[in-house]
């Protein structure tokens, strides 16, 4: 489970910090995670690096908060030492996440809940898939013939 409380911002004179307030109150959840992402996470919170205040699982160097521009910049640089992903941007995955959800069949309250959504419709207008064809339409018009 992951437990979602905070949010890395720049306070001016104070550098990155966590905001304990998220946009809105479906921002706090706790979220199941994938054994297959569970476990990497694990073993990266067992590296024997200095504790860090708030037990991040990415802390900056110095075990501090990483700002989110700084986690996008580190982002574009391994996708650039890949190479032809361009296209991809941190958003990338989360749009990707919410479309594997939808697909799989979870609502849109589910969606909106992993994502930290308050109002299910914007997971639905921004995150889960559009313009995706679908037989469901072409079978029930079928059927009235």
């Amino acid at each position: 489970m992951l437990d979602v409380n905070a949010k890395a911002t720049y306070k001016k004179g104070h550098g990155a910090v966590l905001e304990e307030r998220p946009k809105t109150a479906a921002g706090w959840r706790v979220i199941a995670l994938p054994d297959h992402i569970v476990e990497p996470c694990r073993r990266r919170m067992a590296m024997t690096w200095r504790a860090n205040e708030h037990d991040l699982l990415f802390p900056t160097r110095t075990c501090g908060v990483r700002l989110p521009t700084n986690a996008d910049r580190a982002l574009r640089i391994a996708l650039d030492r890949i190479g032809g992903y361009d296209w991809v941007t941190s958003h990338t995955f989360r749009k990707t996440v919410a479309t594997r959800l939808d697909q799989a069949g979870l609502t849109a309250r589910e969606i909106a809940h992993h994502l930290g959504h308050e109002d299910p419709s914007m997971t639905q207008n921004v995150h889960m898939g559009r313009g995706v064809a679908s037989t469901r339409a072409a079978t029930v018009l079928s059927a009235t013939k």
